[in-house]
């Protein structure tokens, strides 16, 4: 049986990251994120799931695969450096096919040398959100004329880090989906795990990471 990784980067290694308002945006009502993530990888195969919080990655098990998870607690950008110090040598160093959401995304890209900043907007990009693909990629298939998926954030990378390229985009936040050129690792800034019955892209953008590596 294969091993994912999820790595937790909600607020603490307890808190699993309630969905504040999520019935709002055409979810479930009452979701947490770290359950409900865990869930979504569960149904691409029989796989072992260990969740581990950032702050503990220097004893993270033997995994196949690496998943970065988004967070629903407030960060302050400034202190990236500091906080995640330990994750970004983690990421840098992976040899695991790794996909990161939503944060995690934006923590890949920091990782890799891109910046990350707040918003223009200070409502940010939330709900059911139309993406434009940019690029022929496998990541993709099925959904070349784009897709719809949710986005909850704030906060957006800046610009493609050198390595990377640009899958897919929104006119708000145009780094919205990201493949290493080299090596197995796709970043996500939306949450293809937050479906309901209308909206199952992310479905498919998750069966197509776990097919293509």
């Amino acid at each position: 049986m294969k091993r994912i990784l999820l790595v937790s980067d909600e607020k603490t290694p307890q808190d699993n990251g309630f969905i504040t308002d999520s019935a709002k945006y055409g979810l479930a009502d009452g979701l947490y994120n770290i359950p409900n993530l865990r869930a979504a990888l569960a149904r691409q195969g029989d796989f072992e799931i260990v969740t581990c919080h950032h702050s503990e990655l220097l004893s993270a098990p033997e995994r196949d695969y690496t998943v970065l998870s988004g967070r629903f607690q407030p960060r302050v950008l400034a202190e990236l450096d500091e906080e995640y110090r330990v994750l970004f040598d983690f990421i840098r160093a992976n040899e695991t096919p790794m996909l990161g959401v939503c944060a995690g995304v934006q923590l890949i890209s920091h990782a890799f040398g891109s910046a990350i900043r707040t918003m223009d907007d200070p409502d940010g990009e939330f709900g059911f959100t139309k993406m434009t693909v940019c690029t022929q990629h496998p990541m993709a298939r099925s959904l070349e004329g784009g897709f719809t998926c949710m986005e909850m954030h704030r906060d957006i990378v800046c610009s493609v880090p050198d390595g990377f390229t640009l899958l897919a985009s929104t006119q708000k936040c145009p780094v919205q989906m990201i493949a290493h050129n080299s090596r197995p690792i796709v970043g996500m800034q939306f949450h293809p795990e937050l479906q309901n019955e209308t909206h199952r892209d992310g479905e498919i953008l998750l069966q197509n990471f776990f097919k293509l590596y």
